[in-house]
Order: C-alpha cells, then structure tokens, then sequence
C-alpha cells in the first residue's frame, strides 16, 4: 500500500470519527425554562426566561443565542428579540441565559382572549404556558437546528 494512501485514509477515518463525535454531543443537549412575569403595567405585560443549557457530552459545545416563542392554548402570543451572538457550553457543564426579556402588549393577548389577561394579572394564581426554545448547534463547520417545547408556569 502506498504511503500516501495509507495517511489519507488515516485522516478520513479521524474525520469521520470526529463528526459522529459532535453529531452526538449535539444531540444530547438538554434545556430547562424558567419563566415569570418581569413587569406588568397599564399597556403591556414583559415576560422574563432563564434558559437552563446543559452539555453532557465530553466535547464543547457552541449554539446560538436562544430564540424564544410563548405560546397560550396554541396560540402565539409573544417572541423574543433575535441577537447574533454565540454561546460555548464547555463539556459536562451547564450554562444558564437569564433574563430573556419578552415584552407583550395588551392588544396582542386580546386575541387570545380576556381570560389569559386576567390570570396573568391575579398573582395568585400560576399560570402554564408553553415555552419553545430554538437555536442552532454550530458542530465543526456545519449548523444543526435545536428546538425543544416545555410547559412553564408564570
């Protein structure tokens, strides 16, 4: 066997190993969501989400900062801003987004019925929206779409 051949076949196989390597690790993301209402006045309602990152696989990590939808019955009822900046996870740790501020007015919630206002303004009582979180891994040169959907009590 030629030399050359043997080197470029040793350098294929630790390619593709590497890539299945960040394929994985990107694929065992894991994200918790925390939300509460930062502020509430005459006009609007401005949502507040921590974003919980965790990075269990033992290589870094690095996504895009994390684009927000709330959700009311299905419905869409405010999103967040979008920022180009990236954030590295390290391997085995966690990271956490706080205070993704998500500013709605009265007018938009109104299509989704008095009856969302109302809770939202009683702070007694807990409501449960659906918070989606979507973002984009960046795995050695190639982008890979992340989404995840939970259940968030206000």
């Amino acid at each position: 066997m030629n030399i050359w051949a043997g080197i470029l076949i040793l350098v294929g196989g630790a390619a593709i190993y590497g890539l299945t390597k960040l394929t994985h690790a990107g694929k065992n993301i894991v994200t918790e969501t925390k939300g509460r209402i930062h502020s509430l006045d005459f006009t609007s309602i401005t949502f507040a989400i921590d974003a919980l990152i965790k990075n269990p696989s033992t290589t870094p990590i690095t996504i895009q900062f994390p684009f927000i939808k709330i959700f009311y019955k299905d419905n869409l009822i405010a999103s967040s801003e979008l920022k180009n900046r990236l954030v590295t996870i390290q391997p085995l740790m966690q990271t956490v987004i706080k205070d993704i501020k998500i500013p709605v007015s009265y007018i938009k919630l109104t299509g989704v019925g008095a009856e969302l206002i109302q809770k939202l303004q009683d702070k007694k009582t807990k409501i449960k929206l659906q918070v989606t979180i979507i973002t984009q891994i960046h795995l050695a040169g190639s982008i890979v779409p992340f989404s995840n959907t939970e259940d968030v009590a206000f």
